[in-house]
């Protein structure tokens, strides 16, 4: 049955002034490794434990998530979770992507300096242990927490490191330990990394003193060349027996920064990867279990084949429960969605992929009939010229920030830390939907929310009956 379009109320779609960011698939979310003392049981059941823990972090995007008794409680049951396990040979190459950790060892604490662990010897293999995804997910969301999707933004780190006997920047074909425990932190959070080259193109534009003096404006004309529109500039010093860690993040609206310190460059360099990604899992996942009823408006459909794929599409999303179809029309479909969070997350979640993207600034045609009735339609949602264009770079997402539904957990190795926020409109490069410059609040008025506009003489009008819906509109890319 088809349902009239007639007298709609307008709900517009305000997106958070943010650039788009390079969106990467993680294929890796439900697999970890540990180092393991022997092939007993023993040692494998709380490897089990050991990677399981690393999983559920992982894939939730919140470090405290363990901090749910409930949800420790199924590390007791690590085992009714595994899906494929497997022993590899404990060498060097492999050991450095693997913590210190030793499931079945007596000892398990790394060493002051961060570059070893007292424990290692006692290991004789890596037990890689993959999870089933479905399962994992089940229990995040039976325990209240929110899954983060495998569409994650991907972020270029300039961190600057000065051990006391040498100061350099870690580039991506580096040797340096700082870059072994760089990209391991970053595995083991899911968080797609890239670092620069450093070759002469770089160090004609970059220095040391421009990362670890905070000369923000100079890293973002040296990030240009990788088209990373997220960056995570650290600055890492050894001094008086232990790490100073000083972090910040560019690139979506507020300019994030934090400080830790630690005994070891480990601890360090963690606290980076840990903070940012608890950061960005806050912004495009949430970490809160809001239940919303709202309406997705999809646009552009050409074929059969569009409308389904639209369908299986939304169908997929961790957050959505539930779509259904509730309007078909040439070239546009209607969907009542149950989502768990609110609009904004479901925006930033959808726009991180490349299916579809932000509808564009403009009405909808109207028809002889709408016009005649006095009847609108409308949508708007900012930064959609940037989603499409950056579609070709795998994906595209709003990237506003709101940094107050962050939980960090940067306990691990940390003994004290901070965090100041400063506005920063240099950060982003999108226009907000009224046109005027400035950053816009991460909130539901502002940044990624919706507002409702009634219909002709004031009365809601709607797709089908029952409580009103706030809106969001889309386009299928691809």
């Amino acid at each position: 049955m088809r349902l009239s379009l007639r007298c709609i109320p307008v709900l517009m779609l305000l997106a958070a002034v943010a650039l788009p960011a390079r969106a990467v698939t993680v294929n890796d979310l439900y697999t970890a490794s540990v180092k393991v003392a022997d092939k007993g049981a023993d040692a494998r059941a709380a490897a089990f434990r050991i990677t399981l823990k690393h999983v559920l972090v992982k894939v939730s995007g919140n470090s405290a998530a363990l901090a749910n008794e409930d949800l420790q409680k199924t590390l007791e049951h690590a085992a009714h979770y595994v899906q494929e396990y497997r022993y590899e040979p404990l060498s060097d190459d492999a050991a450095d992507l693997v913590g210190d950790e030793v499931a079945g060892g007596d000892t398990q604490n790394a060493s002051a300096s961060g570059d070893s662990a007292s424990g290692s010897s006692q290991a004789t293999h890596i037990l890689k242990v993959s999870f089933a995804g479905p399962s994992i997910d089940a229990v995040l969301r039976k325990h209240g927490v929110l899954v983060w999707g495998r569409q994650r933004p991907q972020v270029l780190v300039w961190l600057a490191v000065d051990n006391g006997q040498q100061r350099y920047i870690v580039s991506s074909d580096g040797d340096a330990r700082a870059h072994k425990l760089l990209m391991r932190s970053a595995a083991d959070r899911g968080l797609p990394v890239l670092l620069p080259l450093m070759d002469v193109s770089d160090r004609s534009k970059i220095e040391f003193v421009d990362i670890s003096g905070g000369f923000f404006d100079t890293v973002r004309k040296a990030s240009a060349r990788y088209r990373s529109e997220i960056s995570l500039v650290g600055h890492v010093v050894h001094a008086g027996g232990s790490w100073r860690a000083d972090w910040t993040l560019l690139g979506v609206g507020e300019r994030r920064a934090w400080s830790a310190s630690a005994s070891g460059l480990d601890g360090a360099i963690g606290s980076g990867v840990e903070g940012v990604a608890d950061r960005l899992a806050a912004a495009f996942a949430g970490h809160h279990a809001e239940q919303t009823a709202l309406r997705v408006r999809v646009r552009a459909l050409k074929s059969l084949d569009d409308y389904a794929r639209v369908d299986k599409y939304l169908q997929s999303l961790v957050r959505v429960r539930s779509a259904r179809v509730v309007d078909v029309q040439p070239h546009e479909a209607v969907f009542d969605v149950d989502l768990q969070g609110l609009p904004k997350d479901l925006q930033r979640t959808v726009t991180l992929g490349d299916v579809l993207a932000p509808a564009q600034n403009d009405a909808a045609p109207a028809t002889a009939d709408q016009a005649g009735s006095g009847a609108s339609t409308a949508s708007a949602a900012a930064g959609s010229d940037q989603a499409g264009a950056a579609g070709n770079g795998g994906g595209a997402v709003v990237t506003g920030l709101d940094d107050s539904a962050v939980t960090t957990g940067l306990g691990t190795d940390t003994s004290s830390q901070g965090e100041t926020a400063s506005s920063n409109t240099g950060d982003t490069g999108a226009m907000p939907a009224n046109g005027n410059t400035g950053a816009a609040p991460d909130d539901e008025s502002a940044a990624g929310g919706v507002a409702q506009s009634p219909g002709t003489g004031g009365t809601p009008g709607g797709v089908s009956s029952g409580p009103q819906r706030p809106e969001l509109v889309f386009r299928l890319i691809g």
